[in-house]
């Protein structure tokens, strides 16, 4: 066929092994051991199969459990490090409220002595305007009734000296008023 020449298109097979009464027994049996074996290996067929079946299970259900493994991990770094991010940013809120809270204290502080500066330059104004009305009233008084009694000439020395120690009392205070107001000035 392969060189191209003609050849018989009816091939006879010939019989490999006779079978007769001799051997026919025989035969038997051995197709009967073939059967058996035959299931055997079927049988072992199956349960290999079915041990790969459960192996590739197995292999999926152990690189799932690997998958889910370092899933977990990978979730357990994020919360730690989420809660390290937490923990340092509550570190510095408190930093910054201990800080805020000092300054606060510090404010307090400052109002306190800014009100009781207030206070004592209240206390001072009220007190010069006590010594500062008194010789004025003297004044005054001294002026209205030298006016009454406009004759009296020892009356009126009287009253004009009493006037002069008010008028020096009430500058002695109005130099210690601009005295004190220079030092805080010079204090500032």
């Amino acid at each position: 066929i392969l060189k191209g020449e003609p050849y018989d298109r009816e091939t006879i097979l010939p019989v490999s092994s006779a079978v007769d009464l001799s051997n026919a027994d025989i035969l038997l049996l051995q197709n009967e051991t073939l059967d058996a074996e035959t299931r055997k290996i079927k049988l072992l067929k199956g349960e290999i199969d079915d041990y790969w079946a459960q192996h590739s299970v197995q292999t999926t259900l152990f690189y799932a459990c690997v998958a889910i493994i370092v899933l977990l991990f990978g979730v357990g770094f994020l919360l730690l490090r989420a809660y390290w991010q937490h923990s340092r940013h509550q570190k510095e809120l408190m930093l910054k409220n201990s800080q805020l809270e000092q300054e606060r204290d510090k404010q307090a502080r400052l109002n306190e002595q800014l009100e009781q500066a207030t206070q004592s330059k209240l206390m001072f104004f009220t007190n010069v305007s006590h010594d500062l009305r008194t010789p004025l009233n003297g004044i005054i008084g001294m002026l209205d009734l030298s006016d009454a009694r406009s004759n009296d000439v020892a009356f009126l020395a009287s009253c004009r000296d009493k006037m002069r120690r008010a008028s020096s009392y009430l500058l002695s205070l109005l130099n210690d008023i601009l005295d004190m107001s220079k030092l805080e000035r010079d204090a500032l």
